[in-house]
């Protein structure tokens, strides 16, 4: 899933939101940029990387107004599936030249496995629309009379969503001009769509389909795009004469057609096709026109459900929110006027535990000298072969007077001059535990990182040292606001970065720091507190928390 999430987002070449979800097939919302995934069960990775690749095609081409085209202009959903698959298939194996080996392999699988249920069916029964999906989607035994294959071609050369729109109300009506084209589509009655009662409506066609030449499908290139494009708009334009009036008396045919056919349905039956293209809006129906449909695009739908994990468990999903930086990051120098203010108060009534620590600071500071060293020659010593290894070697125009008088023999007679990399290309981000349960393991860990910041020192290396704290969060939320506006949906990023020491920090606060850090840590450990003073209670505001 992660695999097929990161795919999905390289692709699209944004960071689309990606989900897995209990849903018969992969679908994209072009509007939230959401790919919904299905749950696959044994799903061979060619058909997962196709269907991963189909809808990030409609991520990168689909707009949302087209489907707002699509329900007002009232055209069969099912046709202009069929061809805006086409479209975007076309232009993803177009933009991703691997694509095609992909959807090749993929649709095989899926046309073996009987995806579209055509299995041991003649193909050349089948009605126009889904012989042209068919063929697109790689199936051998398509075959198209020679007026037929003049509308595959055309579905290859669609560039736009207009296009598409455009193409699926021609073929519309040339196949209710020419019903034979319509064929006899084998076991209907599974692949009824449903009216708005939950009626089936079958596809009441009846007409054989000739049996013609397969025709082999070619990607077009981009010079085809190119001349696609320029036709499209010379059509556009006017175009010639004779391709006006023939648009002209298929105007006028299609309507007269469709002023007979209103004649012979009754009111309520009208009625009933406007519910139907309302319910389809609404995702109730496929299509407004239902004697138009795709009933291999239903059978994919069909056999996509079977695909499915229904075992999977569900996922849930947050998104990360945009937080104000400066309300997540405590400054240093906010955490130690919060903790001088308050230690010094305290100082002033027992100042016994204010010595003592600080005493036992020095003397571990004392004590570190000799590993902190050590780690210092060390990273010196390593630094050091790095460089070397990384050093380039170059000659320069000046003579190398030690080796002239070996010009004899010699030709490598010019100095040489040795570059090493100087740039600093390191730094070091730590991150403390501020929780609770690390109460007793303060002191140590105070003393690990006090370590880590004396050889940082040492060697000029850059360092940030942050802890979590939920605890400053929730309080100062309650004052000036939190760091997040949160919305539906948000991950809540209730925490705050206590900025403890940094690279940038005096010498002096950083001392002060860890004496009010070593204070703070000490002050869950055993003592004899008669004689080191009894501990400091810490600021409420820089107490643990959770996690």
């Amino acid at each position: 899933m992660k695999d097929l999430s990161l795919l999905a987002k390289l692709l699209a070449e944004e960071d689309i939101h990606v989900v897995h979800r209990q849903q018969s097939t992969a679908m994209f919302d072009v509007l939230n940029r959401e790919l919904s995934l299905p749950i696959w069960k044994d799903m061979p990775k060619n058909i997962q990387d196709l269907f991963t690749l189909h809808e990030v095609g409609h991520a990168l081409w689909t707009p949302l107004e087209m489907m707002d085209k699509i329900k007002e202009q009232k055209i069969s959903h099912s046709v202009c599936n069929v061809l805006e698959d086409v479209r975007i298939e076309k232009a993803v194996q177009l933009k991703y030249r691997g694509a095609v080996k992909i959807f090749n392999k993929g649709y095989q699988e899926l046309i073996s496995s009987n995806f579209f249920e055509t299995l041991d069916k003649d193909i050349s029964n089948y009605n126009l629309i889904d012989r042209i999906n068919l063929h697109y989607k790689h199936h051998s035994d398509v075959t198209f009379s020679d007026e037929e294959m003049v509308w595959v071609k055309k579905a290859n050369q669609t560039i736009t969503p207009d296009d598409v729109i455009d193409l699926a109300k021609e073929l519309i009506a040339f196949i209710e001009e020419n019903p034979e084209s319509q064929g006899k589509t084998p076991n209907t009655d599974d692949l009824m769509v449903p009216d708005m009662d939950g009626t089936p409506m079958s596809d009441n066609s009846d007409q054989d389909e000739d049996s013609v030449e397969n025709q082999e499908y070619e990607m077009p290139s981009s010079s085809d795009s190119e001349e696609s494009e320029e036709t499209s708009e010379e059509e556009k334009s006017g175009g010639s004469k004779e391709s006006d009036e023939k648009s002209e008396e298929t105007d006028e045919e299609t309507s007269s057609a469709g002023e007979e056919k209103s004649d012979e349905k009754s009111d309520d039956k009208s009625e009933t096709k406007e519910t139907n293209a309302e319910a389809a809006s609404d995702g109730g129906s496929d299509d407004s026109d239902m004697t138009i449909v795709s009933t291999t695009d239903n059978a994919s739908r069909k056999s996509s459900e079977s695909m499915l994990d229904t075992d999977a468990p569900k996922f849930e999903y947050s998104q990360i929110p945009k937080v104000n930086l400066k309300k997540v990051i405590v400054p240093t120098t906010e955490i130690l006027d919060i903790f001088k203010e308050h230690y010094l108060n305290e100082k002033k009534e027992n100042s016994v535990y204010w010595d003592k620590t600080l005493e036992e600071l020095n003397k571990t500071k004392t004590d570190s000298k000799k590993a902190v060293s050590y780690m210092v020659k060390e990273f010196e010593m390593k630094k050091s072969a790095d460089a070397y290894a990384r050093s380039t070697t170059s000659k320069t125009g000046t003579l190398d007077m030690g080796k002239l008088h070996t010009y004899k023999y010699n030709d490598d007679l010019f100095a040489k001059v040795t570059t090493l990399p100087g740039a600093k290309n390191h730094g070091l981000v730590l991150f403390l535990d501020w929780s609770g349960s690390m109460a007793h393991n303060l002191v140590g860990t105070m003393n690990q990182l006090f370590n880590i910041i004396w050889f940082c020192k040492r060697t000029q290396i850059p360092f940030e040292v942050y802890g979590f704290s939920n605890v400053f969060c929730r309080r100062i939320g309650e004052k000036t606001g939190y760091a997040q506006n949160f919305k539906s949906g948000d991950m809540v990023l209730n925490v705050s970065l206590l900025n403890f020491f940094s690279s940038k920090m005096k010498t002096q606060e950083q001392n002060d720091m860890m004496h009010y850090l070593y204070m703070l840590a000490n002050r869950w450990t055993y003592r004899n507190w008669s004689n080191e003073g009894y501990p400091y209670q810490e600021p409420a505001i820089l107490s643990l928390g959770s996690k």
